[in-house]
């Protein structure tokens, strides 16, 4: 998925002092797509952003395909349809969203990438 290849690789090296104040993981899975897990701390560990499932992650979420791109896209109707299943410290949502909600314009991620 563009988003998790290029997209937000960029987000994590042009936000790297805020990446690197953060601690915790969080595991996005986009159902029919795959899982990605973001670890802050450290941008530039090979790990920060990873291709898989980490159901030992501080937060696991996850979104339909249609919804995910929704959001990134910021075609929603309402904020409510956005939801994800959260299991863990949701309060690392907020880290995610202050990490991304600078760059983007009228979405999460509608500056970030294209579908």
């Amino acid at each position: 998925m563009t988003f998790f290849e290029r997209a937000l690789p960029a987000v994590i090296e042009k936000r790297s002092l805020l990446f690197d104040r953060n601690r915790g993981s969080v595991c996005i899975i986009v159902h029919g797509v795959g899982a990605w897990t973001l670890r802050f701390g450290d941008h530039a560990a090979p790990d920060a952003l990873s291709a898989e499932l980490s159901l030992e992650a501080d937060l696991v979420l996850t979104w339909s395909q249609d919804v995910f791109e929704s959001l990134v896209s910021g075609t929603f109707s309402s904020a409510e349809e956005l939801v994800p299943v959260a299991m863990g410290d949701t309060a690392l949502v907020e880290k995610v969203g202050n990490l991304l909600m600078p760059a983007a314009k009228g979405g999460v991620g509608a500056m970030l990438m294209r579908f």
